[in-house]
């Protein structure tokens, strides 16, 4: 049975990381990739509206309407245990929630623009149990969780480059974590790929089993959690999206248009309301 981690146990796990030094601890960043590599802080993380990082700024973003509908069914007490259930006021009901959002904006970096247009939707199936005892209260249970998000992303500048077509969905987590260990919690994680047809950039989560602290204490994890993107080109790292510390990286032997085409990619991502990284 796979046992996905609940937002509120990440939260719980990143604030006790938090307190436990007089600043939060950190995602760290490989020597190797920060000594060629240019950091830039990200503003307007949390507002969903506009993002600036470094010389790159998007446009206010325009949204459709988040819509979100759930289905509800019960299940009638055919086995002996359902039917014990009830007796003792215990209902079970499958849950299916459906969200679906789009978005579109504009990045530039004061010479080059480029265009984004993004959706992005998700169906989440759950058993819902209702105890009707106030100190056990209620919980869910997810059977199935699909999600998906697309973009355009059109360099309106540079007319000889081509549209990038983006897209994320998720996967498996993996049996075993990078150490080797059992995964007794397991998340979807989130796999993604933008071509204009002839380059392609890779997305790949990032799962966190390390942490280190300012004074440079590190932190070991009981389990793995996420901890943000790596872009990759013909093999290699070329941008790093840290949602922990709120900051972006790109590696600096880059041309501009590329440059463009990763903040635009790094953005899109930022801005998402359905799968959320604040």
């Amino acid at each position: 049975m796979r046992v996905y981690i609940p937002l509120f146990i990440l939260f719980l796990l990143l604030l006790i990381l938090s307190l436990s030094s007089c600043k939060p601890y950190q995602l760290t960043i490989p020597n190797r990739f920060s000594e060629q590599s240019t950091r830039m802080e990200v503003k307007g993380w949390n507002s969903y509206k506009q993002l600036r990082f470094g010389s790159y700024q998007t446009s206010k973003v325009k949204r459709g309407l988040l819509t979100k509908n759930s289905r509800s069914s019960k299940r009638a007490p055919v086995t002996s245990a359902d039917r014990v259930s009830r007796i003792f006021d215990v209902e079970a009901s499958s849950v299916t929630e459906r969200s679906k959002d789009h978005f579109q904006y504009t990045i530039s970096d004061g010479n080059q623009v480029a265009e984004v247009l993004a959706t992005e939707g998700s169906i989440h199936d759950m058993l819902k149990v209702k105890t009707g005892v106030r100190w056990l209260g209620d919980f869910s249970q997810t059977k199935n969780y699909q999600y998906a998000f697309s973009a355009v992303i059109i360099p309106v500048t540079n007319k000889d480059t081509s549209v990038w077509q983006l897209a994320v969905y998720n996967g498996e987590h993996p049996p075993v974590d990078s150490m080797g260990r059992k995964a007794v919690f397991r998340y979807p994680l989130e796999l993604g790929l933008a071509t204009n047809g002839i380059d392609t950039v890779t997305i790949n989560q990032i799962r966190v089993t390390h942490s280190t602290s300012p004074k440079g204490r590190e932190a070991t994890m009981p389990f793995e959690i996420p901890g943000g993107y790596e872009l990759r080109m013909d093999g290699g790292v070329v941008g790093i999206i840290n949602q922990w510390n709120h900051e972006i990286w790109f590696y600096n032997d880059l041309d501009e248009p590329t440059k463009l085409v990763l903040s635009a990619i790094a953005s899109s991502l930022l801005l998402r309301k359905i799968k959320s990284i604040k």
